[in-house]
This record gives C-alpha cells, structure tokens and sequence, in this order.
C-alpha cells in the first residue's frame, strides 16, 4: 500500500487511474523549485485551495508548470504535498515505501504554508478581497 500523510490512505489512485485527485485533494510536486500540478482541464475538480497556492507560489516568485504527471515524476520529485479544504497544505513524505525528497516538509512547501496560513488569518493585506468574514 502507499505511504502517505495519514489523510492520504488511498492516493494511490491517482496514479494507476490516469486520475489528478483523490479524497478531495489537489497534488503538487516541486522539482528544482518549480511546482507541477496536473491542468485543471485533466480529471482533478479544481480546488480553491489549489488555486490560492498556484496564485501565492507565483507572487513569491515560483514556476507553476500545469501538466499531467507520471508516478515516477512524482517519485523523483524533491518534495511533494497536497492542497485541500481539510488539507490546506500537506506534504507528502514517502510512496510506495519511496521517500520523497529528504522524508520531510520541503522547503518550498514550508513557505508556501506560511504564506497560506498568514493569508487565511488575515496577515497579508494583499490578500484581504479572497477572505469572506463569518459572524456567528
């Protein structure tokens, strides 16, 4: 079976269904610093979390490549998460008893959840139009 974040037991699918989603969750892999994603057009629903990264990842400065991806892409990658409403944003450290990258939260994934996390608690003002208020 694979080895994921624990949210992630049956993301195996993703790859031997010619899927980009599983359990409600978007993929991303980083290779050099540039993050790969399958295109929103292949068979993942787009997600608004996966939409808000690609949009952070870009204004810090980072490639997004949008494009169908293999296993061993993602095998080879030297990080790699995920991005969901429950998820935000979860890396993922081995497949298929494979470590990913070094078997830990990658840099580039690091930032990213930093940015994200201070965009949802209202700490970048640039961000402020993607946040609805809820009263109650």
């Amino acid at each position: 079976m694979t080895d994921l974040h624990p949210s992630l037991a049956q993301t195996q699918r993703f790859f031997f269904h010619n899927s980009s989603q599983d359990l409600g969750e978007n993929i991303f892999a980083v290779k050099n610093a540039t993050l790969y994603t399958p295109e929103a057009e292949s068979s993942i629903i787009p997600g608004m979390t996966r939409d808000s990264v690609i949009a952070l990842a870009q204004d810090i400065g980072y490639e997004v490549v949008e494009k169908l991806m293999t296993k061993e892409e993602l095998l080879n990658a030297d990080e790699a998460f995920v991005t969901g409403t429950a998820a935000r944003i979860a890396p993922i450290l081995e497949v298929d008893n494979v470590v990913i990258g070094k078997g830990k939260r990658g840099e580039v994934t690091g930032v990213l959840q930093g940015k994200f996390f201070d965009m949802v608690n209202a700490k970048e003002d640039r961000y402020m139009g993607w946040l609805e208020p809820v009263y109650g």
